[in-house]
């Protein structure tokens, strides 16, 4: 049995994803797993491998959201999934207070050479 080595944990999450491509074409798609360094998302066709990309995942608990933008580039599709390494991540979290007034909004930027 061969044991697979990662560098960051992977979560086993199921969220709505959008990933948009320079082209203008967008896909809306469910997550299989999501880590540090990237994204398992339901779909895809060969034709993506490559692809630069951006994936926007919003995680609603209210009275908080968090938001999380990444970039990065399609690097397998296949078994129904499409596998995105990230380039950079950014995490927003903000917490509402009353509608429209927000409490604090925090800011995390997180390069590619300090996930390495």
């Amino acid at each position: 049995m061969s044991e697979e080595r990662r560098e960051f944990t992977r979560v086993f999450v199921h969220v709505r994803a959008e990933v948009s491509f320079l082209d203008g074409k967008k896909i809306q798609a469910e997550s299989f797993d999501l880590s540090m360094k990237g994204i398992s998302l339901e779909g895809g066709t060969t034709d993506l491998i490559g692809r630069e990309c951006s994936v926007n995942i919003a995680l609603n608990a209210p009275p908080e959201v968090m938001q999380i933008k990444s970039t990065g580039v399609v690097t397998q599709c296949h078994d129904g999934r499409m596998g995105i390494l990230f380039h950079s991540v950014v995490v927003r979290l903000v917490h509402v207070i009353d509608e429209g007034e927000i409490d604090h909004c925090s800011l995390a930027v997180i390069p590619p050479a300090d996930r390495r």
